[in-house]
């Protein structure tokens, strides 16, 4: 009784993650989802990489091209101690009409993973599991990856739980998960709003850099004091608006330290200084210019 409690558990939260439309065939064949230019999914499995230092999903494809009608991703998933999915590794499934994919985890602890394939119709997201689920181990610098028999305590997805009321075809939505600050660029995650499932993760590019120019014009325009000092250790340009932010702020001294090619400078731009023509074609000014402009020694 209490091993089916467990497993009804399991089933009961991996459903917030993969809530199926299909059907895993129960002998190891191919697993399809009925729908026009459908791809087939075979041997999808966790299993170590080539040298037996990490831990990969897997599996081979066919008819899957840019006429099947959606975007074919892979994934590992981890089953955390509460149960609770979570992504270990992700990789889109190039269109080639057929050929095999893995989904390498840079890093990956002991514990129980599961691979899938997640089929995206433009909103609508169909996903294929493995038959198992995988034990992963570590031996010393090696890992260890086995499949947990059925009737195990963490026994092989069931057919029951594909074929339940409880799948869901996915309305996907972009949610913000870590908004962007001047070290690190924001995190978005693909969310159903059905559901709630999450079924991918993205960073948003250049969010970071983005960060740090409105923090340096919050910091010009609210200045307490006749000075503004900037540290920056992973940028070294400032956009247009920052130059604007400056020019309005004639009473204010700006000094900016910052690592260029590994080395720490330092730069002031002083108070009422004409800055406005300062930036490129494409509206950016670097720090090292600002060097030549307002302090050559420091070159």
């Amino acid at each position: 009784m209490k091993k089916n409690m467990w497993k009804k558990k399991v089933l009961a939260r991996m459903a917030v993650i993969f809530l199926l439309l299909g059907i895993l065939s129960g002998t190891g064949q191919a697993a399809k989802v009925q729908a026009a230019e459908t791809p087939l999914i075979m041997k999808l499995q966790v299993a170590a990489t080539e040298d037996g230092t990490q831990i990969m999903a897997q599996c081979d494809f066919q008819k899957y091209d840019e006429q099947s009608g959606c975007v074919m991703t892979l994934y590992l998933y981890q089953v955390g101690d509460e149960n609770e999915m979570s992504i270990a590794a992700y990789k889109k499934i190039p269109y080639e009409g057929e050929g095999s994919a893995a989904a390498v985890a840079a890093s990956a602890g002991d514990g129980i993973y599961l691979a899938s394939v997640g089929m995206d119709y433009g909103g609508r997201v169909v996903q294929i599991n493995s038959e198992h689920y995988y034990r992963v181990a570590q031996s010393g610098d090696k890992v260890e990856v086995s499949k947990i028999p059925e009737g195990g305590q963490n026994g092989a997805p069931e057919n029951e739980f594909y074929e339940g009321s409880d799948t869901c075809i996915h309305e996907l939505t972009d949610e913000m998960v870590r908004p962007a600050t001047a070290e690190r660029d924001a995190l978005m995650a693909k969310q159903c709003t059905i559901c709630g499932a999450v079924l991918e993760y993205t960073e948003v590019p250049n969010s970071a850099y983005a960060a740090f120019q409105q923090e340096t014009i919050e910091k010009i325009r609210n200045a307490q004091s006749d000075e503004v000092m900037i540290t920056t250790q992973y940028w070294v340009s400032f956009h247009q608006s920052v130059l604007e932010a400056i020019s309005l702020r004639p009473d204010v001294e700006v000094r900016i330290k910052y690592r260029y090619q590994g080395m720490e400078y330092e730069v002031t731009i002083p108070s009422g200084a004409e800055v406005s023509t300062l930036a490129d074609e494409n509206g950016f000014c670097g720090f090292r210019y600002l060097n030549l402009v307002f302090d050559e020694s420091a070159l």
